[in-house]
């Protein structure tokens, strides 16, 4: 069905997973999600509450065509402002440049084109020279290095003829039993090999006259004429980057003189109307938010009481006096009417009262009337008890009963429930077979052709296949006492 706009199967599959045979699980969930609702539901109603207390008067919302108007206008009056304001910051700029190009050249001015490109060509030569002088000197210093090394090898190799021609060893100077003339020839040569190495190098020396004080004053020079050349260079540069200042601080100054003189007043005029009709949109929007966010919190009340009073409903279709109570009187009424066909037999009747709870009503021959379950006898409570379990026997397709405690019933209470079991259980009976188990069945009186075990064996009363009276079956059992 459905409550509210809400149908009560989707709801009940959203709030316990699905529909099953467990109403009592059912009943639970469906109570939490509605706990869970009305706490929802308490707190949308005090967000509501909340938002209906700040409700204030409402704030008419202006011309969007006047606000487009102002912030025209400010932007007008701002454009004036900001392009002289940028034209005057150009004209500081170029300013202030050619101050410094004046303030660097001073009253300096640069030589001539003739004149500095003279001193560059001076300074390649001077360059060039000193190039060659470094070379030079390098060569004069190896050569000097070779004489010497020359000289002192001619000394050693002296040492050595001496000491060769005076008998003696060259190597330990120990005397030697003769000379030997391939030793001193051998000397002798390499010698004159470097006395002429020794020319050599003196001719190369006398030929080359470089000194380092040479290089040293070439460097001198070469540095006061890269000064002068990079200082001309850069007056030259200079006074080129003058006339170009000189150029861009008139056109500045045309710019600033062609714009028009922004009015301060008037832009804060501009502004402040621009100001006061956005602030009025801001605020008539913030009323129109609070009036929406007022609308959400209605709908969420109106949807949240429509899905509690869905909940109560469910709660009240899954509780006891719902369709728990329905299925229960439509099985109990089959239930009630085919154990009383058999307690008839007995002369005896009983009913369920539903009043919330299930009360089993019972009428006796001892009673006559209708009596709570509970106050019968142990003879009249073990008969209930059988009818209700041949019922459930045959219903169930089984046709088996098992019945305990019978050593508690008196003589009379336990002639009437074999009585009773003999009904039942007789060639054309509803049950196959009746247990009645006992601790000390001695004392019970059962018919001929009846057996007790003695907790070894157990009898069962079951009808014959052929003669049609009761006989005994056995078979292993516990130890407890069975007839």
């Amino acid at each position: 069905g459905e409550v509210a706009g809400l149908n009560l199967a989707s709801l009940t599959r959203e709030v316990c997973g699905s529909i099953t045979n467990d109403l009592a699980g059912m009943e639970s969930r469906a109570r939490d999600a509605r706990a869970a609702c009305k706490k929802d539901l308490d707190r949308a109603q005090h967000r509501l509450e909340e938002l209906q207390a700040r409700s204030g008067s409402p704030v008419e919302d202006p011309d969007q065509t006047e606000i487009q108007k102002a912030r025209l206008e400010v932007s007008t009056v701002f454009g004036v402002h900001r392009q002289f304001e940028i034209a005057e910051k150009e004209r500081q700029k170029a300013q202030g440049r050619l101050d410094q190009l004046l303030e660097e050249l001073g009253d300096r001015a640069p030589v001539p084109e003739s004149v500095f490109q003279q001193g560059q060509d001076r300074l390649e030569k001077l360059q060039e020279e000193l190039a060659r002088a470094e070379v030079a000197l390098r060569d004069r210093r190896r050569a000097v290095e070779a004489g010497r090394e020359a000289t002192a090898q001619i000394q050693r190799i002296d040492s050595e003829i001496q000491a060769v021609q005076s008998g003696a060893c060259p190597t330990c100077g120990g005397p030697t039993p003769h000379t030997d003339q391939t030793i001193l020839k051998d000397l002798q040569i390499r010698r004159q090999s470097l006395a002429d190495r020794i020319q050599a190098c003196k001719k190369h020396l006398h030929g080359n006259t470089i000194t380092p004080e040479t290089v040293q004053d070439l460097q001198a020079k070469v540095n006061t004429g890269a000064a002068w050349v990079e200082a001309q260079g850069r007056l030259r540069w200079l006074a080129g980057g003058l006339q170009e200042a000189r150029q861009r601080v008139a056109d500045a100054e045309q710019r600033v003189a062609s714009l028009e003189r922004p009015d301060a007043q008037a832009l804060a005029a501009a502004e402040k109307r621009r100001d006061e009709l956005e602030e009025q949109a801001a605020r008539a929007r913030e009323a129109q938010g609070h009036e929406k966010a007022i609308l959400d919190a209605k709908k969420d009340v109106y949807s949240l009481t429509v899905r509690r009073d869905a909940l109560n409903s469910l709660c009240g279709y899954l509780g006891p006096h719902g369709f728990r109570q329905e299925i229960l009187e439509t099985r109990l009424e089959p239930l009630v009417n085919e154990v009383n066909g058999i307690l008839q037999r007995w002369g005896m009747s009983a009913d369920y009262q539903r009043d919330g709870f299930l009360d089993l009503m019972v009428t006796t021959p001892r009673t006559g009337e209708a009596v709570p379950y509970h106050l019968l006898s142990d003879g009249e409570q073990i008969l209930i008890q059988l009818a209700h379990q041949a019922f459930l026997a045959v219903a169930s397709g089984v046709r088996i009963v098992v019945l305990d405690r019978i050593e508690a019933l008196d003589k009379s209470a336990q002639q009437k429930l074999i009585q009773a079991v003999f009904d039942l259980a007789g060639p054309d009976g509803l049950l196959d077979h009746v247990l009645l188990m006992g601790v000390s069945l001695d004392t019970v009186k059962f018919p001929a052709g009846i057996g007790v075990d003695q907790g070894y064996k157990r009898h069962e009363l079951t009808h014959a296949t052929a003669g049609g009276a009761p006989q005994a079956k056995t078979t292993k059992t516990t130890r407890r006492k069975t007839a």
